[in-house]
C-alpha cells in the first residue's frame, strides 16, 4: 500500500449527521441532504483504481459499520479513535503510515463538488510537496494530505471555526514544510452553506 485515502463518514440518520443544518431546516431534511452528498462522494471514489489508492471509511460510530460494509464492501472500514477531531486525525494518519502508506489524504463527505480528479491531484501533488490542502470556503479545509508524520499539524486547532485553515497554515510554516493548494470548495455545514449550494445548483 502506497497511497491511502481516509474518508470520514457518518450514517445519514436524523440527529446523527448534519445536526447544525438540522437545527435550521429539520433533522429529517438535513439527513437527506447529507445522504445525497455521502453517496455521491462514495460512488465517485469507488471508480478510483484501488490497486493505486487504498480507501478507508473512517466512521464516528462503530454501530454504523454493518451499514457501510453492506453498501460499500470494496472499502476498508474503521472507527475513529480519540476525542476531538485533531486527536482522531492524528491517530488515523499514524495508523496509515505504520501500515505502510507512503502518502495519506483525508477528506470529508459533505463537499458536493469533490471528485476523484481532485483526489488524484492531491496524491500527485504529494510526489512533489510535503503537505496538500483543499481549502473550504468557511475558513477550514475539506482535504488534508501529507507524506510524513502529521501529529503536530492537528494540535491546538479551534475546530469547526473560521480559523482552522489559518491555524493549520501557521503550523505548516513553523515546521518549514512545503504546501500545495487544491481548488477552494464549498463544505455544507450551515444553513448559509446550504443556501449557497442551492443557489449554485439553480444557476447550472
Amino acid at each position: 500500500m502506497k497511497k491511502h485515502l481516509i474518508v470520514y463518514a457518518k450514517r445519514p440518520l436524523p440527529r446523527h449527521a448534519k445536526t447544525r443544518l438540522g437545527n435550521q431546516i429539520g433533522f429529517e431534511e438535513s439527513a437527506g441532504v447529507y445522504a445525497r452528498f455521502l453517496y455521491q462522494c462514495l460512488l465517485e471514489l469507488a471508480q478510483l483504481d484501488r490497486d493505486e489508492i487504498s480507501i478507508e471509511l473512517s466512521l464516528v460510530a462503530s454501530a454504523d459499520t454493518a451499514f457501510f460494509q453492506s453498501a460499500f464492501p470494496e472499502f476498508q472500514i474503521s472507527t475513529q479513535i480519540g476525542g476531538d477531531l485533531g486527536e482522531r486525525f492524528t491517530h488515523a494518519f499514524k495508523a496509515a503510515f505504520q501500515n505502510g502508506a507512503a502518502s495519506v489524504v483525508v477528506i470529508g463527505t459533505d463537499i458536493p463538488d469533490l471528485n476523484r480528479a481532485i483526489i488524484q491531484a492531491a496524491f500527485a501533488a504529494l510526489d512533489e510537496t510535503e503537505v496538500v490542502i483543499g481549502p473550504a470556503m468557511d475558513g477550514g479545509y475539506y482535504l488534508m494530505g501529507t507524506r510524513q508524520s502529521t501529529a503536530t499539524l492537528f494540535q491546538n486547532i479551534d475546530w469547526s471555526s473560521e480559523v482552522v485553515l489559518a491555524q493549520t497554515e501557521q503550523l505548516i510554516y513553523t515546521q518549514g514544510l512545503s504546501i500545495h493548494y487544491l481548488p477552494t470548495l464549498l463544505d455544507v455545514d450551515t444553513f448559509a452553506d446550504y443556501q449557497r449550494w442551492l443557489a449554485g445548483r439553480s444557476s447550472r
